[in-house]
């Protein structure tokens, strides 16, 4: 019996339907951040110097800025200079303070929580991760599944899943 004469759609049809519904409204949203980020192309080193100034001024009450002198630092060469490069073991006793449920110590604003890292290039790390780190997140997929969407429509019409994760050591972009 073919339900399509009866009026009826199948499982199958519902559930590309309400993906397509989903990634139409999704990509309609994405749209604001992908057009800001083709805004920041027309000038990247302007627009991450601007992006740097804003940050620097946000997180400068943390302890970590104070203790940096944030509010000091003019331009990403200056930030360069101030800001040492470190590793796991030196940002240990940050996270621990962050753990205990310090605030505002490696940047200002509320921790939702510790994400561990997979551990693929040593002993499992935690990232500490705030609203404005999830956003940041979110604006960067948006604008990459805007662009995919644009350059491979048909991906607008039916359900996908998405796992986003980093190079390890060995691997390419062309893997």
């Amino acid at each position: 019996h073919d339900s399509r004469r009866h009026g009826h759609l199948d499982a199958g049809r519902l559930v590309n339907l309400g993906a397509s519904a989903a990634n139409v409204l999704w990509l309609a949203r994405s749209r604001g951040a992908a057009k800001r980020f083709a805004r920041a192309l027309r000038d990247p080193r302007a627009a991450q110097a601007a992006w740097l100034r804003s940050q620097l001024a946000r997180h400068s009450p943390s302890t970590f800025g104070r203790d940096h002198d944030f509010g000091a630092i003019r331009d990403p060469a200056d930030f360069a200079r101030r800001i040492p490069l470190t590793d796991p073991a030196a940002a240990a006793p940050w996270i621990d303070r962050v753990r205990r449920g310090e605030r505002d110590v490696l940047a200002c604003g509320r921790v939702t929580h510790l994400v561990p890292t997979s551990g693929s290039t040593g002993a499992r790390k935690l990232i500490p991760f705030s609203p404005a780190l999830q956003e940041g997140f979110d604006a960067a997929v948006a604008t990459w599944m805007v662009d995919l969407a644009r350059q491979r429509p048909a991906l607008r019409w039916g359900p996908a899943y998405w796992s986003v994760s980093p190079l390890t050591d060995g691997d390419t972009a062309e893997d």
